[in-house]
C-alpha cells in the first residue's frame, strides 16, 4: 500500500441490493473498486445469497425476505415467481406496450410488497452498521434508505432510460427508435402512465407517509447525491452528455471473480463452425417453450453453441453443450458471437470483451438495449417468438461473417478494458460524498 493510500480516510459503506444475481454482480463491481481504495464494504443481502461476497473481502449481513407464495391448480402452495413465470409465459411474447399494461404492474407491485416487508429490517440494519454512505440498487423507493439521514447513492444496473426518464429519450422499456415518430413515444408514455397509475399512487403515498417528497410518477426518486448507470459509451445518446452533475455513467461494473478457466467441452471442441454463447437470462431460460424453439432452430446452424440452460429440463442437439449455470466471464473471451436476451450485465460484459451480439429481447430494458445496439450499428435484434428460422440462421451467419464489425467490437473492448478512468473518478466522487458527510457530522457534534 502506497503512502498516499495509507493517508486516505477509510469509510464504512453499506450496499443494499435487490435479490437478483445481476444486481448483486453490478454492485460488487462498484464495491470492488471502493475496497481497492481501502474502504470497508458491508453487503446487506438475503440469506439466499449468503457466502457469495465473503471470498472477495466483503462483510455480509443477512436477512430473510418473505418469499410470496400462491396456490396452484392442485391447491398446493408454490413460490410466486416460479408460478408467475410459467403462468404468464405468453405475456412475454407481447409487444413492449402490451407488456407495460398487462405484465409490468404485477411485477413491480410484487416488488413493492416485498420491499415494504423488509423496510424495518433495512432501518434496523442501517442503525446497527452506522455507515458513512449507502449504495442502493433497488427499483422501488425505499424510505428506510432515503430518510436515514445518511448520504445514499442510487446504482441503477439496468439500461439507464428508466432511471433518467428524460423526455428527449425514447420512453423506458419501449424499444422505440430515437429518431422515430414522437407520437409513438407520447402514446407509449400515456398508456404506461395509465397502466401504472394505481401503483405510482400507492408507492407515492407510502413514501410520503415515511416523510419523503412526492415522487411524481416515478417508482424511485433520483438521489440528490449521486446516481450511477452502466452503459457503454458507444451506446449512449448525445443528450446524455447534458445530464445533471449527479448522474454518472460508466462503461461497465465488471466484478472480480474467483480464478476460473473454462475449457470448451470435448463434445463440441473439435466440431466445425464458430463458437456462440446463447443465454436468455433467468426469466428467458425458465420459458421452456421458447428455449426449445430457439435451440431447435440453432440445431440447424453449422456453428457450435454453449447454452445457458437455466433450471428447466430439455434436450440439446449435437452442435451444443449446456449447463444450468455458466461462468459467463470465463466463456466470453472464447466465443465469436453472443446471442442474448439483452440484459444489461450481459450487454456490458460482451462489450468489455469486444463481442458481437444478437439480442432477442423479451422484457423491459432488454427492448431498449436491443434497439440501441441496432441504432449504433453494433449488432442485430430479432423477435425470439416471431422471427423465422431463416431470419435467425441468416442473421447469425451475417454477424459471424462481418469482419468489419468484429474489428470494431474488438477495438471497443480494448478501449474499455484499458481504461479505468471512469471508475477511478466514480470512486473519488463517492469519497467526496463521504468526506462531506463526516465533516458535517463533526460540525454538528461541535455545535451540540
Amino acid at each position: 500500500m502506497s503512502q498516499q493510500e495509507q493517508q486516505r480516510p477509510r469509510y464504512r459503506i453499506l450496499a443494499i441490493v435487490m435479490n437478483a444475481v445481476g444486481h448483486i454482480n453490478a454492485c460488487q463491481g462498484l464495491c470492488d473498486k471502493l475496497r481497492d481504495h481501502g474502504h470497508d464494504v458491508v453487503f446487506l443481502i438475503d440469506e439466499e445469497f449468503a457466502g457469495r461476497l465473503k471470498p472477495f473481502g466483503f462483510e455480509e449481513c443477512h436477512y430473510r425476505m418473505p418469499k410470496p407464495t400462491i396456490e396452484n391448480e392442485s391447491g398446493e402452495k408454490i413460490e410466486f415467481w416460479q408460478w408467475f413465470l410459467s403462468h404468464n409465459a405468453k405475456l412475454y411474447s407481447l409487444s413492449p406496450v402490451e407488456q407495460m399494461e398487462q405484465l409490468n404492474p404485477t411485477v413491480f407491485r410484487t416488488m413493492f410488497d416485498q420491499q415494504r416487508s423488509v423496510e424495518d429490517i433495512y432501518r434496523k440494519s442501517i442503525e446497527d452498521i452506522r455507515p458513512d454512505l449507502i449504495i442502493s440498487d433497488c427499483y422501488i423507493s425505499c424510505p428506510a434508505i432515503i430518510m436515514s439521514g445518511i448520504p445514499w447513492i442510487w446504482l441503477f444496473s439496468a439500461a439507464p432510460q428508466a432511471m433518467i426518464m428524460d423526455p428527449r429519450l425514447p420512453p423506458f422499456y419501449s424499444g422505440l427508435p430515437s429518431n422515430g415518430d414522437k407520437k409513438q413515444w407520447q402514446e407509449f408514455q400515456q398508456r404506461t402512465n395509465k397502466a401504472y397509475a394505481s401503483l405510482f399512487n400507492d408507492i407515492n403515498e407510502y413514501s410520503m407517509e415515511k416523510g419523503m417528497q412526492p415522487l411524481n410518477n416515478r417508482l424511485h426518486p433520483l438521489s440528490p447525491y449521486l446516481n450511477i448507470y452502466m452503459w457503454p459509451l458507444e451506446m449512449r445518446y448525445q443528450e446524455m452528455n447534458e445530464l445533471p452533475e449527479n448522474i454518472f455513467g460508466v462503461d461497465n461494473l465488471m466484478r472480480k471473480t474467483a480464478q476460473q478457466q473454462f475449457d470448451i467441452p470435448e463434445s463440441i471442441r473439435n466440431k466445425p463452425g464458430k463458437l456462440i454463447l446463447f443465454s436468455m437470462g433467468s426469466f428467458g431460460c425458465s420459458n421452456v417453450g421458447l428455449m426449445k424453439r430457439l435451440v431447435g432452430i440453432f440445431s440447424k446452424s453449422p456453428n457450435r453453441f454453449i447454452v445457458s440452460k437455466g433450471p428447466m429440463a430439455y434436450d440439446l442437439s449435437e452442435n451444443m453443450w449446456g449447463d444450468k449455470f455458466l461462468p459467463q466471464k470465463a466463456i466470453l473471451p472464447l466465443v465469436d458471437l453472443v446471442i442474448t436476451h439483452g440484459g444489461n450485465n450481459t450487454v456490458t460484459e460482451s462489450f468489455y470483451f469486444g463481442k458481437k451480439m444478437l439480442i432477442l429481447p423479451t422484457f423491459d430494458d432488454q427492448f431498449d438495449n436491443a434497439q440501441r445496439l441496432v441504432e449504433v450499428g453494433l449488432g442485430a435484434r430479432l423477435n425470439p417468438f416471431e422471427s423465422s428460422e431463416k431470419e435467425f440462421l441468416d442473421t447469425i451467419q451475417r454477424l459471424l461473417d462481418d469482419e468489419q464489425l468484429t474489428e470494431r467490437m474488438a477495438k471497443i473492448g480494448e478501449r474499455i478494458r484499458g481504461s479505468e478512468n471512469d471508475k477511478e473518478k466514480l470512486a473519488k466522487r463517492v469519497e467526496e460524498i463521504c468526506e462531506k458527510y463526516q465533516n458535517q457530522k463533526k460540525i454538528n457534534q461541535k455545535n451540540n
